[in-house]
């Protein structure tokens, strides 16, 4: 009998450890399984969120290739926009769908070869609108060089023409001014004069224009008013209408010419300083100031 039982107790023993045996290999499978499942989906997840980096990286990116190319920037938008919608796919994806993250990093591995491409593109472009920027600039270069010596022409043409307009102009020398009385005799009151003899000489300019030409002569009294006759009218001097005292057409050929111009006094009663402007070819050619008591 008690050796029966011991024969029990063996085979319970047996049974028992034949059974934790079981139980901790079991657990062990588990466990194994379970850090499997845990790596897949730390993977997964890494997978997820490397998509999701890329396709930001990628939004950024397209908005730094934009141009002032109105047409390639639409193409960019237009890419912008599919990577946005993979975004909100990515974000409605379960962490643990492998099969779903994947695709969508095929996706993004299509958009990122698709960038490259616009890459290469806006980098011919830019390569392109250098060398047409560097033509230009020195098509400028050039125009302005041309434009330059063509203004340096005209200016020195200008002031050759200013050179030549200055030397062509009349001058006068050895202006007299004689009041004259009612007899011809110089006199020194001016109420005895009767005509104002103002003679001097146009100096020789062989550059100057030869022919006839009007010479004016303009009396200013002790008052600094221009005194005129019933004869007297007005001529051009610097661009305006002006007042002359007398006038008279002479023939210039280019020598001294000797000139004697008079004017006729009416009711002169003033005495003091008079000033005697003489004029030809719209410049003034001398001037001379005279007393009269």
């Amino acid at each position: 009998m008690k050796n029966s039982i011991s024969k029990i107790l063996l085979v319970l023993l047996v049974i028992e450890t034949i059974t934790i045996i079981f139980l901790l290999n079991d657990r062990y499978k588990y466990k194994a399984v379970n850090e499997k499942l845990t790596a897949d989906l730390n993977e997964v997840v890494d997978e997820k969120s490397a998509v999701e980096e890329e396709l930001r990286k990628m939004l950024v990116q397209y908005e730094e290739l934009k141009t002032e190319n109105a047409d390639i920037n639409k193409q960019l938008e237009a890419e912008q926009k599919k990577i946005r919608k993979l975004l909100l796919q990515l974000k409605k994806v379960n962490s643990s769908d492998k099969i779903r993250i994947q695709q969508l990093e095929r996706e993004t591995a299509t958009l990122r070869s698709i960038m490259k491409s616009y890459i290469a593109q806006i980098d011919s472009l830019s390569t392109k609108n250098k060398l047409l920027t560097a033509k230009n600039l020195k098509i400028k270069k050039k125009y302005q060089e041309e434009s330059d010596e063509k203004n340096k022409v005209i200016l020195e043409r200008d002031s050759l023409n200013k050179q030549v307009t200055v030397a062509s102009e009349l001058k006068s020398y050895n202006i007299n001014i004689t009041p004259l009385n009612k007899r011809g005799k110089s006199t020194k009151r001016s109420r005895k004069m009767k005509k104002l003899k103002i003679c001097f000489t146009i100096q020789e300019n062989k550059i100057a224009v030869s022919g006839k030409r009007d010479i004016f002569v303009r009396i200013a009294g002790p008052d600094n008013l221009i005194i005129m006759n019933k004869d007297s009218k007005l001529f051009m001097f610097e661009g305006k209408e002006i007042a002359y005292s007398s006038k008279r057409n002479v023939n210039y050929k280019g020598k001294d010419l000797d000139v004697c111009v008079f004017w006729k006094a009416e009711n002169l009663q003033a005495s003091g300083k008079y000033n005697v402007t003489i004029y030809a070819d719209g410049k003034e050619i001398g001037e001379k100031i005279f007393n009269l008591k």
